[in-house]
């Protein structure tokens, strides 16, 4: 559970080993709120498994939303998440375009500088040089501000 510092796996034998490793670092200490949190918000208390399945079903739809909508911008790629909170998104053709207002878009430090500056995008980061991190966890002002991408990326 992102935040409170529990978490668990379930993996072939051969990862099991190196989790162990880092887990101490991430989910160790975790206090009895939290541990009575987790029992509720995996559906093992109050509301069963139902509270759970519909955020399963919202995020599923946020993320199909996101993935679709990025795909309609021309040259932008992206992969379908399976299970994160956050998209790569592959913005790199838009690298060495001179923006009126703005300047170039050297790499993706600047693009997200003119995503937040003139697009005005709540949040972004960047990757390695090539892809911008978006994290899909904030419903609404996401799903706004992806729209608004599109419309700031056709420009």
């Amino acid at each position: 559970m992102t935040g409170w510092r529990l978490g668990y796996i379930a993996s072939p034998k051969h990862f099991v080993g190196a989790c162990g490793k880092i887990q101490s670092q991430f989910t160790s200490g975790a206090s009895s709120i939290a541990q009575k949190a987790a029992v509720v918000g995996l559906g093992l208390g109050y509301a069963g498994g139902e509270a759970v399945s519909t955020m399963i079903r919202a995020f599923k739809e946020r993320r199909d939303f996101l993935v679709k909508s990025f795909r309609e911008i021309d040259g932008v790629k992206i992969s379908e998440p399976q299970g994160a909170f956050y998209l790569f998104i592959d913005f790199s053709i838009y690298y060495g375009r001179e923006v009126e207002g703005f300047g170039k878009i050297e790499d993706s430090e600047s693009l997200c500088r003119y995503l937040l500056d003139v697009g005005q995008l709540f949040s972004c980061n960047w990757f390695k040089d090539l892809m911008i991190f978006m994290s899909r966890k904030f419903c609404n002002n996401l799903l706004f501000n992806c729209l608004r991408c599109k419309i700031v990326g056709k420009n």
